[in-house]
């Protein structure tokens, strides 16, 4: 969608279009339900002095990104278009193996599950042992996945190469686990370490605290590791409701592995302290 602001001195702004309008009460008539606080935000922040820190405010309620143009030299006019946020998904899968199971067994059904990172709509797919889980979880492997989004999950569930690995893994696993979540992080996701923290909420505490909290590890994280964190939408993790992912990028090259695990644990450190109040219980999965 495009918006074209007009910054004066008499009044905050206005929108060029069908109606013109008060640009709060335009946002409010658009873009229900948008919540009171931040309509107050937008209506302080958009003035000339103040218009990009409107638009941030603006694009994070609406999930979107923006970008902004000067059209002339006096600053007095510029034109804004926002776009929404690819919003991919993430797909955690923990299986636990039966026992009894030989190597050989265990190797085809890792052959099995990453023979299905060449079908439709998968960005990143590796299935692979759990290098250390926490709690009571008896978890032996992991399943991480990137879609492009809601409709390549979709696709993917029934696809009957998909289904032929699931009968599998009902005859040589004794538990699963999965959580879901949309994330707007585009990082290039690498085979580097990945530590995934899923956490079950205390009694009304809005996710958005959490996002807040992921929101600030993301912002130390240091070139070639990213964080990635989200509501499970699956409705399949045992009562759990969150997950984080702390994880390296493409560009991680393989003798850096090692050093990025050491800063995705410091990361994860903080992550835990920062949400520890508002969790009921959580485990971390490293693979």
């Amino acid at each position: 969608m495009l918006l074209i602001l007009k910054a004066c001195t008499v009044k905050p702004c206005f929108i060029r279009g069908s109606q013109r309008a008060n640009v709060p009460e335009a946002i409010a008539h658009d873009w229900k339900p948008l919540q009171e606080k931040t309509l107050r935000s937008v209506a302080r922040l958009l003035r000339p002095e103040g218009l990009q820190d409107g638009l941030v405010v603006l694009a994070k309620e609406l999930g979107t990104s923006w970008s902004m143009t000067r059209t002339c030299a006096d600053k007095q006019s510029f034109s804004f278009s926002t776009t929404a946020a690819m919003a991919f998904v993430e797909h955690l899968v923990l299986l636990r193996l039966k026992k009894e199971l030989s190597n050989s067994q265990e190797e085809e059904l890792l052959h099995a599950l990453n023979s299905l990172k060449s079908l439709d709509g998968i960005l990143y797919f590796r299935a692979a042992r759990i290098a250390e889980i926490s709690g009571t979880f008896s978890f032996t492997h992991a399943l991480y996945a990137r879609f492009s989004g809601k409709e390549a999950l979709a696709h993917y569930l029934p696809h009957p190469e998909h289904l032929k690995v699931v009968e599998m893994g009902r005859q040589i696993c004794d538990d699963y686990f999965v959580l879901d979540w949309e994330t707007n992080d585009a990082s290039q996701v690498g085979d580097g370490p990945k530590v995934f923290m899923v956490v079950k909420l205390k009694d009304g505490v809005d996710s958005h605290v959490l996002l807040e909290v992921a929101s600030v590890c993301a912002k130390q994280a240091s070139q070639g590791r990213f964080v990635s964190a989200g509501s499970d939408f699956s409705k399949r993790g045992s009562g759990f409701d969150f997950g984080y992912l702390l994880g390296t990028c493409s560009d991680c090259p393989p003798d850096q592995h090692a050093t990025a695990l050491k800063h995705l644990q410091d990361e994860l450190t903080f992550l835990q302290g920062a949400s520890d109040s508002f969790l009921e219980s959580s485990f971390v999965v490293q693979c």
